[in-house]
This record gives C-alpha cells, structure tokens and sequence, in this order.
C-alpha cells in the first residue's frame, strides 16, 4: 500500500493511543523526511513500538539515523529493565 505521508498522518493519529502494536511494516509506502517527522513524533508519544521497516522509501538517512536512535534507546531500556 503506497499511503504516503498523508496517510501516515492518519495511521499516526490512530496510533498514538495503542499500546499493543510493537512493530510496524511501513516499507515501500511512498514516504519521504515529512513521513518521518510524523514518525518521529509518534514515537515520543507511543512507546510500545520498538521496531520499524522504512526500506524503500525516499527518507534521509539523517531522519533514518534520528528515528533509529529513539528506538534503540528504547530497546536498550526495556531490556535493562527486564533484569533483575
């Protein structure tokens, strides 16, 4: 499905309040730096989504460097807070 950064707008929205979804496919979805903004932003409000596929989509690879950074921070401390 080729949603584009409108459509994301939408599936953020939608997003932003579920706390069961932790991956998401968002590959080859026509998404630009706009789409990932929108995701970064998601990801400071939803944080049960630790993994992300934005392959083949046209975002910089300082966005893509950026949303990858707030989701590693975040696996790093569901892990740690896994051991006791």
């Amino acid at each position: 499905a080729k949603i584009g950064d409108e459509g994301l707008i939408f599936l953020a929205e939608g997003l932003k309040e579920n706390r069961s979804l932790t991956e998401i496919d968002l590959s080859s979805t026509n998404l630009t730096d706009r789409g990932a903004d929108v995701l970064r932003e998601l990801l400071q409000i939803n944080v049960s989504l630790k993994s992300l596929h934005l392959g083949g989509n046209t975002i910089s690879d300082s966005k893509k460097t950026k949303i990858n950074q707030i989701l590693r921070e975040r696996r790093a401390v569901s892990a740690s807070s896994r051991i006791s």
